[in-house]
């Protein structure tokens, strides 16, 4: 096990992230970067004391042979298309450095890790801050006026608020713990994070963000065993109540009509340029893709907008989706388009699918950190599951990285530590 001091260094370094990735374009590479660095060292050290590396890496192996083949298919995609682009290839280096990543979390102290729960309600209060008094607004279909978050960070609005979401579930998540000697105050400072964390994303007017909230539900009533069925039974009747009464208010009520409305415009009109159709449209556009070139797709970045321009030509969508979207608004479809079915293959096992099986199968430890860190993971990884449903989350490299020390973070505090003295964690 690394000291303490790199631990609280490590903490410190990725409490920042929340906050820091909204507002900031280079933290999301420079904090990545510089984990894998520490990794990088902290391996070579060892190597060079004769210490065995990385004995547990039996455990990891189908997760490093997923994310070494996501990263080998992606240069032979690129070989067969001719054409290199750098962009995709560092993405998915960013993804596949969670192997590395996952040694240096294996062997950091889960007692101190876990303070960075400090940093997720920070970036909550700041989302809701920026969504509440918005430098930049917008006016939304219901003639109320909406933070155009893109104006004056580093995401648009639909972006923007998923990271909200989410936050505000780590939020929630992190009530497994107390951390302090005042564990009323600490729970309330973090249930009240949370609530001003879920109204940021009401403000937001974002739809895509309640997807997720299923999926994290579930999580909770599976992870916290103190409760009985039939409480939990209540705060779900609770929960649908809230989100009816969110759902009817004047100012959700006239954009989940609306996108009804569109849904249905879409049937007489394919190429209407409204936002539900445009999104149709992008995905009619990648399937499209997906049935020409099913093996390795068309390759990404100018590739894939000029495939965009010849459907505009050809009619399948119309000339303003072609000439202006380079990518289809799912982070499915998008890989699948550009990297083939064998390249989504790797993708979702590296990327959710191992991730969450590891997590899930560990979610009923009887620890309550690492239970409550395969918690947070599975938000994590199916919260950006849900969010890629109707949005590129892996569109910029910062939100990749964010992703990658995440989910390497939980994966290895869910399991890496479990033939360590359990005296070193003292669960709330």
């Amino acid at each position: 096990m690394l000291g303490n001091a790199l631990s609280v260094f490590v903490t410190v370094v990725v409490a920042l992230a929340p906050a820091l990735i909204m507002t900031t374009r280079s933290y999301g590479s420079a904090f990545m970067y510089g984990l894998l660095l520490i990794a990088l060292i902290g391996m070579g050290v060892m190597r060079y004391r004769k210490q065995p590396v990385w004995p547990e890496w039996r455990i990891w192996r189908p997760f490093i042979l997923a994310a070494a083949a996501a990263v080998a298919i992606v240069l032979i995609a690129q070989w067969t298309h001719g054409r290199w682009h750098a962009a995709t290839f560092e993405k998915t280096m960013r993804l596949a450095c969670m192997v590395p990543m996952l040694w240096l979390f294996s062997r950091l102290n889960p007692a101190i890790l876990r303070h960075i729960q400090w940093g997720f309600i920070a970036g909550a209060l700041y989302c809701t801050f920026l969504l509440a008094f918005p430098d930049v607004t917008f006016t939304a279909v219901n003639g109320r006026l909406r933070p155009d978050t893109l104006a004056y960070t580093e995401y648009n609005t639909v972006e923007f608020g998923n990271l909200a979401f989410l936050y505000a579930c780590v939020c929630v998540v992190s009530l497994m713990w107390t951390l302090t000697r005042w564990p009323k105050l600490e729970a309330a400072l973090k249930l009240s994070a949370a609530a001003l964390g879920f109204y940021g994303v009401y403000l937001s007017e974002t739809r895509t963000s309640w997807l997720a909230l299923p999926a994290v539900f579930i999580i909770a009533c599976v992870v916290e065993r103190r409760i009985s069925w039939r409480i939990k039974a209540v705060v779900c009747a609770l929960l649908v109540a809230i989100v009816t009464v969110i759902g009817v208010t004047h100012q959700h009520n006239d954009r989940i009509g609306k996108a009804i409305d569109e849904a249905q415009e879409c049937v007489e009109r394919p190429k209407a340029e409204t936002s539900v159709c445009i999104r149709f449209q992008l995905w009619r556009a990648a399937r499209v893709m997906i049935e020409k070139h099913p093996v390795f797709g068309v390759g990404g970045g100018p590739a894939f907008r000029e495939k965009m321009k010849k459907l505009g030509d050809r009619g399948v969508i119309s000339p303003l989706v072609a000439s202006n979207w380079g990518e289809p608004h799912n982070d499915i479809l998008l890989v699948a388009a550009t990297y083939g079915l064998v390249g989504l293959a790797s993708f979702l096992l590296m990327v959710y699918g191992i991730p969450a099986w590891i997590l899930a199968s560990r979610i009923r430890d009887l620890d309550q950190t690492r239970r409550a860190f395969c918690a947070l993971g599975l938000c994590v990884v199916l919260g950006f599951l849900s969010f890629g449903v109707t949005e590129t989350m892996f569109r910029s490299m910062r939100t990749a990285s964010f992703y990658a020390v995440m989910v390497s973070l939980c994966l290895a505090m869910a399991v890496s530590h479990l033939g360590q003295n359990n005296r070193r964690v003292h669960p709330a």
